[in-house]
């Protein structure tokens, strides 16, 4: 069982299956993971409006597909965000670890 709002769950669960996929410039990156460390305080302490704020912000980092001239190079997840969100992902699902259960994708 979830402990957050079904909504916010659904919405924190969504993009921590997209942030995998994403290149972004190591400062992104660092904001990612700064974000994921207040969603999983959020989560620790059922502070829904803290993981509601943190999912928006995971939201807005998504990569954009226009890379400015002299743009940092775009780099992959690194191991230490992947772990961060199979962590989160365990918890936020609970014990079943079934996304069926919080009624998302």
């Amino acid at each position: 069982m979830t402990v957050l709002d079904p909504a916010t769950t659904a919405d924190a669960l969504d993009v921590l299956a997209e942030i995998p996929l994403w290149t972004l410039a190591p400062a992104q990156w660092d904001a990612v993971t700064r974000d994921l460390g207040v969603l999983t305080d959020a989560v620790r302490y059922k502070e829904t409006g803290d993981a509601r704020a943190a999912v928006d912000r995971l939201l807005l980092a998504e990569p954009s597909r226009v890379t400015p001239i002299g743009a940092e190079p775009a780099v992959p997840a690194p191991p230490p965000v992947r772990e961060r969100i199979a962590l989160l992902v365990h918890a936020l699902l609970g014990d079943g670890g079934d996304r069926r259960a919080t009624g998302t994708r």
